[in-house]
């Protein structure tokens, strides 16, 4: 059954683009506007898109792109934002990403024997800490330092066989900076970078982009780009050498 099992991999492979199509980090999304320092916890909600296409590079070196709308035609749920805090030069940002997918198919893998479906769930959690380093009404800088939790479960269905899945998690420390240049009262310009490692040999992402502020919510857009290289030790080594999710992105933030 070894196209069975190229299955599985293709079905991680394809979770792992799929939850590009959010990251991080990755993955973390910074959508936040200038916080003002006090001695109160000032929290904001977000909900983003990552119209995203990705770039695969196989354990074999063979290189494929899937783009945005071939993960969207296979899409049955999705949810992507974050949560965050200002209390004065100490914050917090939690990045969630959620995404269920399916996708009905009819290969013969073996005489009498038809895969039926793939289902795929992924999750992506990024918890990392802030600290203000500069603040002078114009320029915020963050340093920040946190991790970055991966987790895939892929379940082929088959018309005569057992359902066969198999699931994996990956965690990777991160750290890095983030940012926000305001041009004016409403106008800013936001900026993101991290990079860690652990049980990938590295992953990386980063974000740039403009956004206006309204009298209770913000809107933004951007462009992010995250990448993981694995190595044959790594839990997707066998799969994958590299992985890049690269696209424009989308946001609403919320204050309360």
């Amino acid at each position: 059954m070894n196209l069975t099992i190229h299955k599985i991999m293709e079905g991680m492979v394809r979770s792992l683009i799929s939850v590009g199509l959010v990251t991080v980090s990755l993955t973390v999304q910074p959508v936040w506007a200038a916080e003002e320092s006090n001695d109160e916890w000032n929290f904001n909600g977000a909900l983003y898109l990552w119209a995203a296409d990705i770039d695969l590079e196989d354990a074999d070196g063979e290189s494929s792109t899937i783009s945005f709308n071939e993960i969207v035609d296979n899409l049955d749920f999705v949810f992507m934002g974050h949560l965050g805090g200002q209390k004065g030069k100490l914050g917090f940002m939690i990045d969630t990403i959620y995404l269920d997918l399916s996708e009905t198919e009819r290969d013969h893998v073996a005489p009498g024997v038809i895969h039926d479906k793939t289902e795929i769930q992924s999750t992506i959690i990024t918890p990392v800490m802030t600290y203000r380093v500069v603040e002078d009404g114009q320029l915020d800088l963050d340093i920040l330092g946190g991790m970055r939790y991966l987790y895939m479960d892929v379940n082929l269905k088959f018309n005569v066989l057992p359902d066969l899945g198999d699931d994996a998690s990956v965690y990777n420390g991160v750290v890095g900076f983030r940012g926000n240049v305001q041009l004016n009262q409403n106008w800013h310009l936001p900026f993101y970078y991290d990079v860690g490692k652990g049980d990938s040999e590295l992953t990386y992402q980063a974000f740039a982009g403009a956004g206006y502020i309204f009298s209770s919510f913000e809107l933004q857009a951007g462009y992010r780009y995250m990448k993981f290289k694995f190595d044959d030790d790594d839990e997707f080594g066998d799969v994958l050498n590299n992985m890049v999710i690269k696209g424009p992105i989308v946001g609403a933030k919320f204050w309360f």
